[in-house]
Parts: structure tokens; sequence; C-alpha cells
């Protein structure tokens, strides 16, 4: 168990000073779009895994949305455009500045070894996720459901392990080459087995991973993982078919995830699911989790595992 515990450590743990050249970065980044646009900005709410301390130190995106109100005369495109223009304009320290198709620009710095990648995203303000059926295919409402996401999970960070075992599996996607699971969609199943499940972990963090796994499985074949004790969801319908890969999105309780998700991607998620569980129960952590050298960091902590192991 110590072993999972000192490999999160070794993939997640940033160093101070890419922290706070990641924190200049965002409030330049906070700055020009208060400062140098003419967007009404309403909020601005950090998201993704660097807000929820679930990024991996070879991966690092960050998530910035900004609700913005409606504005007369100014219709979305030009917002984007003007967004776009003033990024572009005032963060000549910026390595690349890149207009998506819709929602979003997208920013990228280098800080020594690092490529940090910025995702800013516009959003007209809802009130309640139950709203957002009332939107779908509105793109000026998407980052929207980011916010109702990252309310939902605030309520399961703080338990024991939670985002350890949210960094170990979108870990365990990256290394196996999984790119059909999004980041999201590891947080989501994370956060319903600690609903449904808790009080079968008994304080270990194997067993919690075990389970996650099973329900991978489960998630598959159609197990439906709803948000867990969540308020939005209480009168939330919803049904049980059990053939198809359904999980429920608390940013927007009429949104199936996994709607698009392949029956052949289906079928590789499933073989490395149940390739690790194998491996989990031999303790042969190195087989689910082996660094490679392009995510720029290697790691001991595997061969401390393999030595300690052989030591038994």
């Amino acid at each position: 168990m110590a072993i999972l515990n000192d490999y999160v450590k070794d993939i997640s743990v940033l160093p101070k000073n890419l922290i706070a050249f990641i924190d200049a970065r965002k409030r330049q980044i906070e700055k020009v779009i208060k400062n140098c646009t003419e967007l009404s900005v309403k909020e601005v709410r950090p998201g993704g895994s660097y807000k929820k301390k679930t990024m991996l130190n070879y991966k690092l995106d960050i998530d910035i949305v900004f609700i913005i109100n409606k504005t007369k005369g100014k219709d979305w495109g030009n917002s984007m455009a003007e967004l776009f223009t003033k990024l572009r304009t005032n963060c000549k320290n910026a390595h690349k500045i890149k207009q998506g198709n819709n929602i979003a620009v997208y920013v990228q710095f280098t800080f020594e070894k690092s490529i940090i990648n910025f995702d800013i995203v516009l959003s007209f303000p809802l009130n309640s996720p139950n709203q957002t059926k009332d939107h779908v295919g509105e793109k000026t409402y998407q980052g929207g459901t980011t916010i109702w996401q990252i309310e939902y999970l605030n309520a399961y960070k703080g338990k024991q392990y939670f985002t350890d075992i949210v960094i170990l599996l979108k870990d365990w996607k990256a290394k196996n080459k999984i790119p059909f699971l999004k980041s999201f969609h590891i947080e989501l199943l994370v956060a319903f087995v600690y609903g449904r499940y808790s009080n079968n972990f008994n304080g270990n963090i194997e067993t919690i991973l075990k389970i996650c796994f099973c329900k991978i499985h489960a998630m598959l074949d159609g197990k439906p993982i709803i948000p867990i004790n969540w308020k939005h969801s209480k009168k939330m319908n919803y049904k049980r078919h059990y053939t198809l890969p359904y999980m429920i999105d608390p940013g927007n309780l009429h949104d199936n995830l996994l709607s698009e998700l392949e029956r052949d991607q289906s079928k590789i998620i499933r073989k490395n699911v149940s390739k690790s569980l194998t491996f989990l129960l031999q303790k042969d952590y190195e087989k689910i989790f082996k660094p490679e050298e392009k995510y720029f960091f290697k790691s001991n902590v595997m061969q401390k595992a393999k030595t300690s192991l052989n030591k038994r």
C-alpha cells in the first residue's frame, strides 16, 4: 500500500517554482481578459485537474472558465475572436496561442522542460445543471457544465485516497494508451464508487482501486454511473438499460457522457482493465503503471516495489 502512495507523489507532485510559474500565468491571462477585452466577466472559475489537485506532473493541463454576461450587440463569434486577439497581443511570452472551433482558446507556455497548456473557456451562466437540457447543442453554455462537475466532486475530494485513486487511474489511462476515457470520466467514476461503496474500503487504497477497475467493467456493460448524493439529481430519471456504456453528467443530467464510445473502444478498455486487475491482485504494480521516457520523468518507485516484492 505504501508503494502506491509513494508512486502517487512521484507522478503528481510539482516543484514549487513550477507552481509559481503556473499561478503567474493564470493571473496574467485573467488580467488580460478582465482589463483588455470588452467581455463582461461575471466570474472566473479555475477548472480541470490543477484545480482538483489530480494533475499528473508530466501532463500539465489547466482549464479556466470565464462566465460572461450576454452583451447587447455582441454575438458569440465576436466574443471568441476578441478573446483570441487580445490574448495573442498581450501574451507575448506564450509559446503558442490557438483558437479552438467552439468555446476555447488554447494558450501554451514552456517552463524549463515542461509544457503547460491552458484551455481558456467562455460560457454564459446557468443557475442549475437542470437548465442545461434547455440549451443542448448551444456551445455558448457548454463551459458551464465544468463548474457543476467541480461542485459535485468537491463533496468527495477530501475523502481518504480520493485524489490518489484519481491520479492512479489517470496515470494508468495514459501509460496504457487509452484515449477514449477522459479525465472527467475517471473522476466521476471514482466519485460514484466513493458514494456507493465506501463502507467496503477498509482504509485500503488497493481495495478502492480494485473496486474502481470492477466498476469500469460494469460501466461498459451498461451499469449506470450516476451522480451520488448530488442535490440537483434527487429527482433525476434515467433508464436502466444495462446494454451500453452509461455515465450521467452532473453538469447536464440529461447527457450520457459515454454515448459516443464505440464497441471496439470498449473492448480495448475492458482488456486493459482485466489485465490490470490480475496484476493488482499479484501486486505487480510495474505492469500496471510502467513509466515511459516520453513523459519527461524517470521513476524509481516501481523498482523499489519490485525489489520489495522480491524480498518477500
